[in-house]
């Protein structure tokens, strides 16, 4: 099976699992963080006990509900498109991270291990659980981190700083 093809695949099954359930004392902690953002600017987070939210997430995520808390406006941020597109920046962050298993493998092993090595983090259940149904965005560290490590394997050393940063 072409690469593309699992990689579709591996999308679609994460797609197909967002009406399952989420996660509801993150998911109602990530709509408060984007309502916050909504009305407040982006420094008021950390200082943010007085506006009954508990500080406790990286930068990086925090601008991901700052964007979409912004664009969706208040009213969606309630609504049944809010948990689907967190569902899916960490199904894409998931597929991601499988297109760079797949070039790091490339440089380290033969290219049938390297496809091995991808499908086994696309199709793993806990992977599959943790960004589709749960709605986690832990998978954007991950691929920030491997986006590094993968630069740093192809001789880009300058590039690496960028995403390890």
């Amino acid at each position: 099976m072409p690469i593309g093809a699992v990689l579709l695949l591996a999308l679609l099954v994460r797609i197909m699992l967002f009406p399952v359930a989420t996660y509801g004392y993150d998911m109602n902690a990530f709509r408060s963080w984007a309502h916050l953002f909504n009305e407040h600017p982006l420094s008021a987070f950390y200082n943010a006990d007085s506006l009954g939210t508990q500080p406790d997430h990286l930068p990086g995520d925090l601008l991901l509900y700052a964007g979409l808390g912004r664009s969706l406006g208040g009213d969606l941020i309630d609504s049944r498109l809010f948990p689907f597109a967190i569902k899916l920046i960490g199904a894409l962050a998931d597929v991601g991270i499988g297109v760079l298993l797949w070039l790091a493998a490339l440089k380290l092993t033969t290219p049938r291990r390297a496809r091995i090595a991808m499908a086994c983090w696309l199709f793993n259940p806990a992977v599959i659980f943790i960004s589709a149904i749960w709605g986690q965005l832990d998978a954007l560290s991950l691929l920030l981190t491997l986006a590094g490590i993968v630069a740093m394997l192809h001789g880009r050393y300058l590039l690496c700083w960028t995403p390890l940063a």
